[in-house]
């Protein structure tokens, strides 16, 4: 199930743990999240004009270096696959709140204003 694979590829479920736990996407919060050197910025997986602050309230952010992280937002591709994964994120979260793939989706587009899928 798609479900597991991005559970797969997120180091640690965000699903089922406390709050102040759930803000990363790794159980390895002081290292980079892509290359294992010492953390140094968040990165919030969607972004753009008034964006961060509602992905900090969702937690859709990632321990990265400096380098990696720069190297995600002067890459579009790059750019483009972290909206679409905090998407991801966003959704799954909702289904398993109850939601329908489409309530998810929908919610998401209202919330951030648009859908990266």
């Amino acid at each position: 199930m798609f479900k597991d694979f991005i559970k797969g590829v997120i180091k640690t479920p965000i699903w089922g743990i406390n709050e102040s736990e759930k803000a990363m996407l790794s159980e390895y919060k002081d290292i980079c999240l892509l290359c294992g050197k010492p953390k140094q910025e968040t990165h919030h997986l969607v972004f753009g004009r008034g964006l961060r602050e509602l992905a900090d309230k969702d937690h859709l952010t990632a321990s990265l270096c400096s380098d990696c992280h720069k190297a995600i937002h002067y890459n579009g591709v790059a750019s483009a696959e972290s909206k679409i994964i905090g998407q991801l994120i966003f959704e799954i979260d909702r289904i398993e709140q109850g939601m329908t793939q489409a309530e998810a989706r929908e919610e998401f587009r209202k919330r951030y204003g648009r859908s990266y899928l």
